[in-house]
């Protein structure tokens, strides 16, 4: 910044001298026609040196508070971790001290619209026009803005010094923007977590609902089904009545077998509803966050695949399991990976364009490294790099129309490292998608 200039310690000494110089003639003067006054000469000399002498203290200890006022104002504009610039009307550079982590010229001298990233002048062309048309505004003019390609954040203050001068502050807040971030991306845990919770009370209740009926059902098929083999018994140790015996348009053979096969549906199926809400009970339980049960990989996928299997139904005609016998147990809890491959068998049905493209879950034991290998792979639209760069990305989703949180993969990639595992993911843009979920084996079976 540029300062006025001080008058010089000369001037007040010629100053003094002129005093000298006048007091001189006078006393002569006043030796020759009235007294002699040697006294006179030595009160000039005196006053001459008493006066410069003050003059001078006081010039040099302004000198010194101005220095002392300069040295505090460059150490403060040098503490701040902000750029500042001070630009003229003209928009040509006169002050500036750059903080940032543009990759900027010498600004001194330059205009401006020749060196900022276009973001940062829209701003200052905004302030601009807004003081242009209320020049006796000087109220502080603030801005956001992100520079593409860097995901860098900045806030631009502005306002106004004096008539001919902008003062520019400009701020890197992409540590804020970074914590307001991780600050939503939490909340939304929360509030998944606090839905899950909710979800988990809400399925205990209607599972009880459903198991009491079912058990009911179950018990009674059962028992009609050693009553009827039991009359059928009866009936078929006397041929003359079986072979003319019949009901509908049935004999009795073709109902036996028939019957036998409803008794066989009807048990089987209400088995599986015991299965899938003995699963959903187990599923919605509270989890204790611990990573220390001996879990049974085949069974987990087994377990997964049962929660959605008619999920997947809906979504493919050709899906598979294959799980290779004696993989050896792996250390981890339980619900958690079952929510893992959940969620990602589900992307992979999610991304097939018709149901008859394939989804296949597969698991295997790799002795020379003891890791147990699960893969999770498909047919559908596949991922490009771009994609598969932030597939684990919290909020990001390609399915943002359809309802996708983009929570889904961010918390399984979580869940997976937590267990000391990886993912690895090979994709195709068009032809289908690969994850490859690996973890340190516990123990042989």
């Amino acid at each position: 910044m540029s300062f006025k200039k001080k008058k010089s310690g000369t001037t007040f000494l010629l100053f003094g001298f002129i005093i000298f110089f006048i007091i001189t003639i006078f006393e002569s003067l006043i030796s020759q026609y009235f007294i002699s006054a040697p006294y006179f000469a030595s009160s000039g000399l005196i006053f001459f040196i008493l006066t410069e002498f003050a003059i001078n203290k006081r010039f040099i200890d302004s000198e010194i508070n101005l220095i002392k006022i300069e040295e505090r104002q460059d150490a403060l504009i040098k503490a701040m971790p902000d750029s500042l610039l001070l630009v003229k009307n003209d928009d040509t550079v006169e002050f500036h001290k750059v903080e940032t982590d543009f990759k900027l010229i010498d600004f001194y001298g330059k205009n401006i619209c020749d060196t900022l990233p276009e973001e940062i002048l829209s701003a200052y062309r905004e302030y601009k026009n807004i003081i242009s048309v209320r020049s006796e505004d000087n109220r502080l003019f603030s801005k956001e803005i992100e520079i593409p390609g860097s995901n860098n954040f900045y806030e631009i203050r502005m306002i106004r010094a004096g008539l001919s001068h902008i003062l520019i502050n400009i701020r890197n807040i992409t540590p804020r923007k970074k914590a307001e971030k991780e600050s939503r991306i939490t909340q939304e845990r929360l509030i998944q977590a606090d839905k899950l919770i909710s979800l988990g009370t809400l399925v205990a209740g209607v599972a009880h609902e459903i198991n009491n009926p079912n058990n009911s059902i179950l018990l009674n098929a059962e028992t009609l089904k050693e009553v009827w083999e039991k009359f059928f018994l009866l009936i078929e140790n006397d041929p003359e009545y079986f072979e003319d015996m019949t009901i509908g348009s049935f004999d009795m053979t073709t109902l036996n077998k028939n019957v036998n096969e409803s008794f066989f549906r009807m048990i089987h199926s209400s088995r599986r509803i015991k299965n899938i809400v003995e699963e959903l009970k187990n599923f919605s339980r509270k989890d204790n966050d611990e990573y220390d049960e001996v879990i049974d990989v085949n069974q987990l996928i087994e377990s997964s695949v049962t929660l959605i299997q008619n999920y997947i139904n809906g979504k493919t005609e050709n899906f598979s399991v294959d799980l290779e016998r004696n993989i050896p147990d792996m250390r981890g809890n339980f619900q958690k990976m079952e929510q893992v491959i959940i969620n990602i068998v589900q992307n992979a049905c999610n991304s097939l364009p018709d149901k008859t493209r394939k989804v296949a879950v597969s698991a295997k034991y790799d002795e020379g490294r003891n890791n147990i290998i699960i893969v999770i792979e498909d047919e559908g639209c596949g991922m490009d790099e771009h994609v598969i760069r932030h597939i684990f990305d919290p909020f990001f989703t390609t399915r943002r129309d359809e309802g996708g949180s983009g929570l889904g993969l961010s918390v399984s990639a979580k869940i997976v490292e937590d267990h000391h595992g990886k993912i690895e993911i090979e994709s195709i843009p068009g032809k289908g998608s690969r994850f490859k979920l690996i973890f340190h084996a516990h123990e042989r079976n």
